[in-house]
Parts: structure tokens; sequence; C-alpha cells
């Protein structure tokens, strides 16, 4: 994502120096950006011990900006694996493949933009090791997200055609840095403005991209066959955009959560049909959930639902893949969902002070 997008949900603010922290005995896991700065991207290695985030200090001209690893169990941060001064970013897009930290860099210049790509693989060797070159256009040259698929050689990308605005999708195999063909979405529902949102079902091979469907009212999904382009879409359950999407392969379930009516949906992608709950507690839209992320280990969906209460509490509701809710451990943080199954950890980024440098665990 650009700046403006990332900021939406964070904050033009940072502040500098170096915090380098540690769990509470007994609580949860607290990282801290080793610069103090706004933390901008972030995961952790399913496979590993390690996780990666990305960070950027605002200084009189430009930003400092960082990619750092952290210990998964203690918080500590590992290594400060590059840091620089700039006018652009380090987005970490990721932990892909098996244990490949995948971090985009922004370059913006004076009188150049570009973006490229570093690779960390493995994570746990704490430097950059190479580079992903995905075979993108100049105008196309904008990822809005990649599918959560550690463990798969593959991912499937989610792009779009800044002259068009329209979407695309493609796999890739980050580690061997080979990229399919792209696919172009190029129904208007799926395009940039609508937010769509994308996973992979690594058995079949499809990415599965989800998005508010026309003037924002029934969603609409599209089954991509990302070897043979083919594009299958069908009509969804839910109101509104569509924040959270993940993918059940074995079983061939989607799950989705929708914001107008604070919903979790689930689907059958054989047969295209779904089914809908209000979101555990939920009230209205303030109470919706965001980020969806599928534990294949325990075969659970995760969602973060940012306020579970009316004093704004945050929590992770966790269901089974029938729809049935199992419980909502409480988890004080918004954004992505850095989950671990083997652990039974994942990690949000904390929202408790306006800097936004620290992610907090959480466990299920």
């Amino acid at each position: 994502m650009t700046r403006t997008l990332l900021l939406a949900s964070v904050a033009l603010m940072a502040a500098a120096g170096t915090t380098i922290g540690a769990s509470e005995p007994h609580g949860p896991i607290i990282v801290h950006s080793a610069l103090g700065g706004t933390i901008i991207g972030y995961d952790v290695d399913q496979n590993g011990t390690e996780g990666v985030l990305s960070e950027y200090v605002v200084e009189q001209v430009g930003f400092e900006i960082a990619v750092e690893t952290f210990d998964q169990e203690t918080g500590k941060i590992k290594e400060i694996v590059k840091k620089i001064q700039s006018t652009g970013d380090f987005i970490t897009l990721g932990v892909v493949g098996t244990s490949i930290g995948l971090v985009e860099q922004q370059h913006a210049d004076p009188y150049v933009y570009k973006t490229t790509y570093d690779t960390l693989n493995p994570l746990d060797a704490n430097k950059i090791t190479g580079h992903w070159t995905p075979n993108l256009r100049k105008i196309d040259n904008h990822i809005q997200g990649m599918s959560e698929s550690q463990g798969s050689s593959s991912t499937a990308v989610l792009g779009v055609n800044f002259k068009t605005f329209e979407s695309f999708v493609f796999g890739a195999n980050v580690a061997t840095n080979v990229s399919g063909p792209i696919t172009r979405l190029t129904d208007n529902v799926f395009g940039y403005s609508n937010y769509p949102v994308v996973a992979l079902n690594t058995v079949t091979g499809n990415a599965i991209v989800g998005a508010a469907g026309a003037g924002y009212t029934t969603p609409e999904l599209a089954i991509v066959d990302l070897a043979k382009g083919k594009v299958t879409e069908f009509s969804g359950v839910g109101a509104g955009e569509v924040d959270g999407i993940a993918v059940d392969s074995a079983d061939n379930i989607a799950c989705t959560t929708t914001q107008a009516d604070y919903s979790v949906e689930f689907y059958d992608l054989a047969t295209q049909s779904g089914f809908k709950e209000t979101l555990n507690g939920a009230t209205g839209e303030f109470e919706a959930g965001y980020d969806v992320q599928f534990d294949p280990v325990n075969k659970l969906f995760l969602i973060d639902q940012e306020a579970c209460d009316v004093q704004g509490d945050g929590c992770v509701d966790v269901y089974d893949t029938s729809g049935n809710w199992l419980e909502a451990p409480s988890a004080p943080g918004f954004s992505h969902i850095a989950l671990n199954p083997n652990t039974r950890t994942g990690f949000l980024q904390l929202r408790d002070n306006d800097k936004f440098d620290e992610l907090g665990s959480f466990t299920y």
C-alpha cells in the first residue's frame, strides 16, 4: 500500500528513541519497534521462532526507515536488518513460502519513484539475502495484498493498474523468483476503490477475491484459476465492504467479514453458496470484524474485532469451520493478525498510544 492508505489506519505520527522490549511475566508479549517509530507492516514465521516488521521515524527532512526481526517468544528485537534515510518506505508484506520474509521498498526520491522487493530467506538469517522481481509493468507496479499461505510454495498476489484502477491477480513462487501469468479482474466491482482482499486455496490453486458490491451492497467474490486465468464470479452474503478473507484449503471453505452489517460469512466454494452470522456480540458497525486468518493446524478461523463491547475493548473471535463461535480472547490491537498456529499465538498492532510503535500478543 501507499503511505496515504496505510496511515489512514495508523497515524501521521512517530517519535524517535530506542526501546527494545520483552514480554511481561504471565502477560502479553510486547514488541517495540527498535527506533521508536510507527510500525508499517509485520508478520511472524509459522515455521520458526522469529517475526519481521518495518518502521519509519519522521525527521526534519524525510524519514528514517528500518526493517527488523524479532523473537516471537520474548518480543526482543533480534536484528535491525536494514536502516536508511529516505523519503520513501519499507513495508513488510509478510512471511511467504517457508520462512521467507518479504519487504517492499518504495523509493520516492525527488526524481525517481520505483518499488523494489527484498527477501530474507530464511527469516532467521536476520539479513537481506536477495530480491523478488515480479514481472510487472510500471503502471501495474502496486501490490494491494498477498495471500496468507505460509508453508505453500505459491502465494496469490493482488495488484492494481494505476491507469485504469483495475485489479489483477497472479501466483508467485518467491523462493524461486517465478511469477505466473497476470489475470485482470475486469468487473468494476473488484476495482481499487472497493478495496478488494485476496486469499489462496493451496489445494486447487485458486485465488479467492472478495469486494464490496455495487453501491456497497451485497459483496461479490471471484474464484481465479491462477494457472489458466479463468475467473468465476458469484454473489456473496453480508453487506458492505469485505474487510477480511481467509480460506480453509483442505475443505474449500472461505470466511469473510463485512462492515455494514458487522457479520462474518462462511462459503462453500465448490457450490458457491454461503451463510452469514452477526459477529459475536456486535450491535453496530463500530463492532465489525476486520482481518481474518485461518489456523490450518487446529482448523479455526480467527477474526480481529477491534471493539467487542461498549467500552471499545478489542478481541479476536474464534470460529470453527462450521461457523460455530468458540471464544473471544482479549486482544487490544488492530490491523493484521500475524498468526502462529503451532503456538496458538497471534500478534496485533497495539493502539494504546499515538506512536503505533508496538505489537502485542494474544493466545487462543
